[in-house]
């Protein structure tokens, strides 16, 4: 999905998957700071607790957006209003994990 740079509005998104281990996941983040335009704010990012606060300390992220389970951070985004709504979420997983998620 295109972004419109010109505006220089940050779009937030949110990932699901693509832990610090995850060789994608590694791809998915570099390529989302390179648009200028898009920041990841939330997500669950492993398949732990753990992996996923790993994930967020580079990233400077509140705690309160990562999620133990992505069925978490799902419900939770569902209520989000207006300006706090995603732009979208990313879903960095094993190719037999797009479908059930999705």
């Amino acid at each position: 999905m295109a972004t419109k740079k010109s505006d220089n509005k940050i779009h937030k998104i949110g990932m699901i998957g693509g832990s610090m281990k995850s060789f994608m996941g590694n791809i998915h983040r570099q390529a989302i700071e390179r648009t200028g335009s898009l920041k990841i704010v939330g997500g669950s990012f492993g398949t732990s607790k753990q992996a996923s606060y790993d994930f967020i300390k580079p990233l400077d992220l509140n705690v309160d957006d990562l999620f133990p389970s992505y069925r978490d951070f799902l419900r939770r985004e569902k209520t989000r209003k207006g300006d706090k709504k995603l732009l979208f979420v990313s879903a960095v997983l094993p190719n037999t994990m797009h479908y059930p998620i999705a």
